[in-house]
């Protein structure tokens, strides 16, 4: 009766693992062949039964080996399946065999024939030599019998504790299959069925002399030593532009007025090389002193307070296209504008006035023609990418170092480009200018821009546009809040029972917030969208401590 009962248990747990896993290994035969440089040729013949359909069989393999704490890459080649088709795809740590094709589904009895080669696999240890292999690897369905040889590469001597085998789950230390030698062959075979997740383990600890170690790979810049030749031209590079490139800009003395004929978008972007968008903010108080447009702001400086611009009449013909892209963007619908309604509506006309802004400084002979063409006019960009398609070729082979070098020449090449560009006469002297007004701007405590006021009529206004342009209005406006100075002539209230009201210019200072208005400028509606390890040496530890990986169906 016991033995019923125990025969019926067993047959219970059959049933539950093939309903399962759908498969089952009838018979698993493992031939290894190690090399003199410890590789090792694996042949598997695998017998399946499918009681599903699957497409057929996953064989993991490791991609490295931790030994000591150090990890070696093992590489899979020679890979052929026998009339099946296959393909090696990596997962995560794996190399992973897939037997099968995905669009066909396969049941009963199946054979699957595979051989590869694994590269240098074994352990070196000061007084031996280990090999440590998983015959059964952590397959997640039962196996009922399994035969194992492994070939040595030559008649060799070993104590009988010298090769063991082990099964059982990980790390267990089971006597559930047999192992033997003849001559330089070692053979085994299990002594009972193995379940899902369970290992048949060898190892064999060989003289250390047996296996000659293969040397170290050479350093890598031993093998490659071409690298040399793009470091060189990189620092010919650097060197030529710099000397083709160097100016000297002259102390000119105080300036308290800007460039004539510049705009105060002109000047900010000059000025720092670099088109900002308080560049492009600072157009509205400039277009508002010249009598195009009014800006107005509302008594109550409550969170929720809105500055108003009023269109009062078009640009002229002539003036620059960066300006009409956005003045026209400003007032496209309507000639009164709330400044929140151009939230997320005028970033494309802020990026394109930007680009024109660019061409209208390039146009002004700014710069030094024949440096700009050398260096900032596209062609260090092609060559850039020139670089960087030859570079991939050359790290997928030997020429690692060679193919990171000219990559770093690539991305100076681009660096280079987006430098300032070299003045020519007429650009230092502007730049001596520009330094000139906003060191004086900076520096100056008020008194002087209160007497320039009284002097020149409507010099706060026209300066103003100038502070936003370089960053320095708040602090420019602070300083003069002091000087009970009158708020620009275009600035109104924009509540109707106030229309003959005057605001002050601490309520100006207040109202007219550049960082809100940067804000508006730049927003943009939110884009919608959905390894194996070995201890130390030869191990009696338990199963799974050697390479070799497990499988499953797929």
């Amino acid at each position: 009766m016991k033995q019923f009962l125990l025969s019926l248990y067993v047959l219970l747990c059959t049933c539950i693992t093939l309903s399962a896993q759908g498969y089952t290994i009838t018979s698993y035969d493992v031939d290894l062949k190690l090399q003199q440089d410890c590789s090792v040729h694996v042949t598997e013949v695998i017998k399946v039964n499918f009681t599903e359909e699957r497409r057929g069989i996953q064989r993991p393999i490791s991609k490295n080996i931790d030994v000591n704490g150090e990890r070696r890459r093992v590489k899979v080649s020679n890979l052929h399946v026998e009339n099946y088709n296959s393909t090696l795809v990596k997962s995560g740590n794996d190399n992973v065999i897939r037997i099968g094709d995905k669009d066909v589904f396969i049941t009963g009895d199946h054979i699957y024939t595979i051989d590869y080669t694994l590269s240098d696999i074994c352990i070196y240890e000061e007084d031996h030599t280990a090999f440590q292999y998983n015959v059964i690897g952590d397959w997640d369905t039962s196996i009922d019998t399994v035969t194992y040889r492994l070939q040595l590469p030559s008649e060799i001597e070993l104590r009988y504790n010298n090769y063991i085998v082990m099964t059982g789950e990980k790390n267990e230390n089971e006597r559930n299959a047999t192992i033997n030698k003849s001559a330089s062959l070692i053979y085994g075979n299990s002594l009972a069925p193995l379940g899902a997740n369970e290992f048949i383990t060898i190892a064999v600890k060989l003289p250390v002399d047996y296996i000659v170690q293969a040397p170290p790979p050479p350093p890598i810049y031993k093998k490659d030593k071409f690298w040399v030749l793009p470091a060189l031209f990189m620092t010919w590079l650097i060197g030529f532009f710099r000397r083709k490139s160097n100016t000297h800009v002259e102390d000119i003395g105080e300036q308290f007025f800007p460039p004539e004929g510049f705009s105060p978008a002109e000047v900010g972007s000059y000025y720092d090389n670099e088109v900002n968008t308080e560049d492009i903010i600072s157009l509205l108080p400039y277009w508002a002193n010249l009598g195009y447009i009014k800006i107005l702001g509302r008594e109550d400086l409550s969170s929720d307070a809105e500055l108003f611009f009023q269109k009062i009449k078009p640009l002229p013909a002539d003036a620059p296209e960066f300006e009409k892209t956005i003045f026209d963007a400003v007032f496209e619908d309507e000639d009164m504008v709330i400044l929140s309604e151009l939230k997320n509506k005028i970033y494309a006309s802020t990026y394109k006035a930007s680009s024109q802004l660019r061409k209208r400084l390039h146009s002004k002979a700014l710069y030094d023609e024949s440096n700009y063409k050398l260096f900032h006019s596209g062609k260090l960009i092609a060559l850039a990418v020139i670089l960087f398609l030859a570079a991939i070729p050359l790290m997928i082979k030997t020429f690692f170092l060679t193919g990171a070098a000219l990559i770093i020449v690539g991305i100076g090449c681009i660096i280079i480009h987006f430098q300032s560009p070299k003045k020519s006469h007429k650009g230092v002297l502007i730049q001596s200018q520009l330094l000139a007004l906003k060191k004086f701007m900076e520096e100056d405590s008020g008194a002087k821009t209160h007497e320039l006021s009284k002097n020149y009529p409507g010099y706060f206004e026209k300066m103003l546009p100038y502070a936003i342009a370089f960053g320095l209005d708040k602090s420019w406006l602070s300083k003069l809040e002091t000087y009970n100075m009158g708020v620009p002539h275009w600035y109104y209230y924009s509540d109707p029972m106030h229309s003959s009201a005057r605001p002050n210019f601490g309520h100006f200072s207040k109202s007219f917030d550049v960082p809100q208005m940067k804000s508006v400028f730049t927003s943009q509606p939110a884009s919608s969208s959905g390894g194996s390890s070995s201890g130390g040496g030869f191990s009696s530890g338990g199963a799974g401590g050697g390479f070799g990986g497990g499988g499953s169906s797929w």
